[in-house]
């Protein structure tokens, strides 16, 4: 519903911005992931969260910075935010591929690690 969407995308730009004030910048999230030391693809599973979008940012946004192509990984029982988040960077030109986004479980999760993609739990 709206008003959950709304509020979700609320807690999201708190997230980001608290994660860009806080010691300088997106890197210093405390629930920091292991990123590859150079450039690659990240996986991000959000499961069936009541809020995916915040907890994946939580995740994507250092990866992101970094240069890594980021995977969210959503269950198809998970709110809708994270689709209005791939058409949002779809309609904001991001490049083609940063940010990707498949539904899936874990038999998906394991798939992208046999495809030597780290997956992270949102």
């Amino acid at each position: 519903a709206l008003p959950e969407a709304e509020a979700e995308v609320a807690m999201a730009i708190d997230c980001l911005h608290d994660r860009h004030t806080a010691n300088d910048g997106l890197n210093a999230a405390p629930e920091a992931i292991a990123l590859p030391p150079t450039a690659g693809t990240i996986a991000i599973a959000c499961g069936t969260r009541p809020h995916p979008l915040s907890g994946f940012l939580r995740l994507a946004a250092p990866a992101w910075q970094a240069g890594h192509v980021v995977i969210a990984r959503a269950s198809a029982d998970a709110p809708s935010t994270l689709f209005a988040l791939a058409e949002l960077t779809a309609r904001c030109h991001w490049p083609a591929g940063t940010f990707c986004l498949l539904y899936g479980d874990a038999t998906t999760d394991a798939a992208l690690k046999a495809e030597n993609c780290p997956v992270e739990q949102a």
